[in-house]
């Protein structure tokens, strides 16, 4: 099972410079399989916090996250990366080719930042407005001004029929290497 949290940082002057958060998947008997800790936000950010199945040694039956300390700061003098997702189609996956469902799209940059690392996380909505299926890719040295195409299939069964498609693309701090 994976799981995703939306996280937003509403505030549009100050950065959430220590934003402490525990994320972790347990199984039956309540013994943590897999955790992941903080990372940084900057004002006005919407990202996505995922975690894969892949790092479970067990099947997960329980997800939690939870916000432990968050230190604030005035806005940073570091112009935040501009990077937007861009859907161009999706749907089902057509008989010839393997999956259940594609997602086909490119992620753009609108700034001078060079990236070493970056998650775009895909994110599928049903008729109900509930999530139907989430992805994500991972692109490394990601240029500036650069646009960059992607196709993320899925493979396990996506939940109702699929009405939206939301992206967001996430850079933690270490990994952004230039103004």
């Amino acid at each position: 099972n994976d799981v995703l949290v939306k996280i937003e940082n509403p505030n549009l002057v100050m950065d959430a410079k220590n934003f402490q958060y525990v994320f972790e998947m347990a199984d039956q008997n309540g013994r943590t399989l897999a955790s992941r800790f903080g990372f940084y936000s900057l004002p006005a950010e919407r990202t996505f916090l995922f975690m894969e199945s892949a790092v479970q040694s067990a099947p997960a039956v329980r997800a939690s996250a939870k916000v432990v300390e968050a230190e604030w700061a005035k806005k940073s003098n570091i112009a935040p990366p501009v990077l937007r997702v861009e859907v161009v189609s999706y749907g089902p996956t057509p008989a010839a080719e393997s999956g259940n469902f594609f997602v086909e799209g490119a992620v753009v940059s609108e700034s001078l930042a060079r990236l070493s690392k970056i998650d775009a996380v895909i994110v599928l909505y049903n008729a109900s407005g509930q999530v139907a299926g989430f992805n994500k890719i991972q692109l490394n040295d990601f240029r500036p001004f650069e646009k960059r195409d992607f196709k993320l299939i899925w493979f396990s069964p996506v939940e109702g029929t699929v009405v939206r498609v939301e992206g967001a693309v996430g850079v933690e701090m270490k990994y952004y290497l230039s103004r």
